[in-house]
């Protein structure tokens, strides 16, 4: 790193010595930029100027100045020179030599010949001569070595020529520096961005997938790498194999490249502390990878002492390698990566805890009926199942899933004497039947996580023709999740065996669901449902369920599920 930034500052003193060399040939004073060894940098004096006369060759001077320079270093073992020197060359022309330093540190040398300066007398020149109390019609009249060798004339020449070069190397190096600072600061801001965006976008009901497919997108641009992963493994196995990859850019990898990135990070965080940092600008390949990655830097996504995954930036496309800047970017957007796959799976289990507390809830009640157990699971999945087709947002399929699994939550309040009874139901009974949309909306109406869940319960026995209970609501009226419950328990219930029927076979069941669009059911959610893989649907309920049961069962309503 220190070789390069002092290689990025002699290049802007060197710039700017150029610039004063331009501004001296206007005047006509030529000169040669030397590296402190005395190689010519930029050689502005040809060959071809000297032609004709009896001056030595330019690259002659070159190695005079090498001579002068290792004379020196002998008389002066401390590089105690003056900053300008001026003699005559063997042509008998004045040779200026200004040391140029930067820094403290001398970083070249910069040879004029003054072969072609010629004055004239003019205002500039006679309120500069004013200024330095010296007689211009000398000046000009004078010979130029003789002019030039005035104490007076060289001590200004050497001030103004060293004030030259000290002002131009301070202006390229502050606009270097501004340079510098201004792209500084659109990187901080641009690195600040991505971090609040990943922030603002970091809701726990967010997939990973999702999540961590928009954060690759937004930092491959920000990171400036040519390729950006994330990847973590499932909770329960953190040593084996990874379950999730989510990447953007080239190189594209394979799987076994990918394991190997896992194992290589995770190893070298648990056994050395470190973050796996890799590529051979510095010196050879610490480790072997394939042919197309050339450069890498992989970060774990941890949280305390748990490695959850990891962050990979490979092929840095702006410099040779990933720095520090890198790492500190890079290291912020793991740790908020972190926050959100914690965040994530403890909202995981809280969910967890709820559905096993759920379907708890709903075995007991199934479990009064033999005939009925797992209704209320099926009914769940049936009605994902749809609302999964009908493209609905993800909120609003988890809310109906959970509707699906309470929806007979009310029977708890039901006598098992009436709903187990095998033969017809009296007016009275049915009238308790009727009752339990809104005894379990009442039961889940005290819980303000089930809000979005309440009206589907009471509204999953609502027909769409407005003939259904407890309210007699009609058409759209019904909640979408109400009319989509009110299916999946139709369907569930025929295919299944009762106490008062046996099971209809599939065929049969869609059969009068299709019979009953636009009565019993909505009939744009009853074609998303006859539009399905019913027997894909019926394996996902049970491998070995009732799809091939016997067609000539009769076909009988399912008013009393």
């Amino acid at each position: 790193m220190e070789k390069v930034l002092s290689t990025t500052e002699n290049s802007l003193a060197f710039q700017s010595c150029r610039e004063v060399q331009e501004m001296l040939v206007g005047v006509g004073i030529s000169s040669a930029l030397l590296s402190p060894d005395g190689c010519c940098l930029n050689e502005i004096i040809s060959g071809e100027e000297f032609a004709g006369c009896d001056c030595v060759s330019w690259p002659n001077c070159h190695l005079e100045h090498r001579d002068t320079k290792s004379r020196a270093s002998e008389n002066s073992p401390n590089d105690n020179l003056e900053n300008i020197t001026q003699e005559l060359c063997p042509a008998g022309f004045i040779r200026m030599e200004a040391k140029i330093k930067h820094r403290r540190r001398q970083i070249g040398t910069l040879v004029l010949c003054f072969k072609n300066l010629s004055l004239e007398s003019c205002e500039k020149l006679e309120n500069v001569c004013s200024r330095l109390k010296i007689d211009s019609s000398w000046i000009v009249k004078r010979s130029l070595p003789d002019a030039l060798s005035g104490e007076s004339v060289t001590r200004a020449l050497h001030t103004i020529l060293e004030k030259l070069l000290s002002s131009t190397i301070d202006q390229h190096t502050n606009r270097a520096e501004l340079d510098a600072l201004s792209n500084s600061l659109a990187q901080s801001y641009e690195e600040l961005s991505l971090l609040h965006r990943i922030s603002d976008r970091m809701q726990i009901t967010q997939q990973p997938q999702q999540f961590f497919g928009e954060l690759c997108e937004n930092l491959k641009d920000v990171a400036h790498a040519a390729k950006i992963a994330v990847l973590w493994a499932d909770r329960e196995n953190p040593d084996g194999v990874i379950h999730r990859i989510c990447s953007t850019g080239l190189p594209d990898l394979d799987n076994s490249d990918w394991q190997l990135l896992w194992h290589r990070v995770r190893n070298q965080v648990l056994e050395n502390g470190r973050i796996l940092l890799d590529s051979n600008v510095d010196g050879p390949y610490t480790q072997e990878w394939p042919e197309t990655i050339r450069n890498l830097i992989g970060l774990p996504i941890r949280r305390s002492d748990e490695f959850m995954g990891a962050l990979i930036a490979v092929n840095k496309i702006d410099k040779a390698d990933f720095d520090s800047i890198d790492i500190k970017l890079l290291s912020s957007v793991a740790n908020e990566s972190a926050v959100y796959l914690d965040n994530y799976y403890l909202y995981m289990d809280l969910q967890e805890l709820l559905l096993g507390t759920l379907r708890a809830l709903t075995n007991s009640i199934d479990a009064k009926d033999p005939y009925t157990s797992g209704h209320s699971e099926r009914v769940a999945i049936i009605s994902r199942w749809l609302a999964h087709r009908l493209q609905l947002n993800p909120l609003l399929i988890s809310n109906i899933y959970l509707a699906g699994l309470l929806h007979d939550v009310g029977k708890i309040g039901v006598r098992e004497t009436v709903l187990l009874k095998p033969g017809q139901l009296s007016k009275l009974e049915f009238e308790q039947i009727r009752e339990h949309p809104e005894i379990g909306a009442n039961i889940l109406s005290g819980i303000k996580q089930m809000q979005e869940v309440t009206p589907i319960v009471l509204t999953h026995h609502e027909r769409f023709d407005g003939l259904g209970y407890p309210r007699g609501l009609k058409n759209e009226n019904i909640p979408l999740g109400g009319r989509i419950v009110m299916l999946a328990d139709s369907f569930d219930a025929m295919v299944s065996n009762r106490t008062y029927r046996r099971a209809l076979p599939a065929t049969g069941a869609l059969a009068e669901i299709r019979r009953c669009s636009g009565t019993q059911f909505d009939p744009k959610v009853t074609q998303v449902f006859l539009d399905s893989n019913i027997d894909q649907l019926l394996d996902l309920l049970n491998p070995n369920g009732p799809g091939n049961q016997n067609s000539n069962l009769p076909i009988m309503s399912a008013s009393r599920h």
